[in-house]
């Protein structure tokens, strides 16, 4: 019978790397748990934290491509722990750690947080453009429908004073002079229709 328990570095890899306990050992490959006892006394092979094992560490983080987060859970420990482990292991660090066990990124649509790439802020709509992250929509629709991107002191005014209506019939390009006295006469028209008689 193979005496594998006897080679000091395969125990150690099964001890101590792979994280199986003495008995576990015994049972799967057939031994007396106290004879596995025995050789790992013999050699000398202890259990430390699993996060301070280098080779353990560099195992999961990166041949089992677990994420900072996961491997803290699993040790009960706080990721910022893992990531001073990695470091004073010299383990580089996967960049961005965003990534799932399958190996798909997180971002945009496969972000489970994904809300279909559009927002509103301060009544402006934003669409999360590839490359670019958000812009306005407005922005968007008038360099479209220039077949060209603004220019410099060029700024989208909407007509009818809804921000969040970016149908091109309700857009309006002009430089920021015009936009200023636009909206200033548009406030004073508003007021004498509505305040004054």
């Amino acid at each position: 019978m193979n005496k594998l328990y006897q080679d000091r570095e395969w125990l150690r890899e099964k001890y101590v790397i792979d994280d199986s306990s003495g008995p576990k050992i015994a049972k799967i490959y057939n031994y007396a748990p106290r004879t596995i006892g025995n050789w790992l006394s013999k050699f000398n092979l202890k259990k430390i934290e699993n996060y301070k094992n280098k080779e353990w560490l560099f195992k999961k983080y990166w041949q089992e491509k677990e994420s900072i987060i996961d491997i803290g859970k699993s040790c009960k420990r706080d990721p910022s722990t893992i990531t001073r482990w990695l470091q004073k292991f010299n383990i580089k660090k996967r960049w961005p750690d965003n990534k799932k066990r399958d190996g798909k990124s997180r971002s945009g649509t496969n972000n489970p947080n994904w809300k279909g790439g559009k927002f509103m802020n301060n009544g402006y709509v934003y669409i999360h453009v590839a490359g670019q992250r958000y812009r306005g929509e407005h922005t968007l629709k008038a360099e479209k429908a220039l077949g060209r991107k603004l220019k410099k002191g060029e700024l989208v005014h909407h007509i009818d004073g809804d921000k969040s209506n970016n149908k091109n019939s309700n857009l309006l390009i002009c430089d920021r002079s015009y936009h200023t006295w636009l909206e200033k006469r548009m406030a004073y028209l508003y007021q004498k229709e509505h305040f004054q008689k």
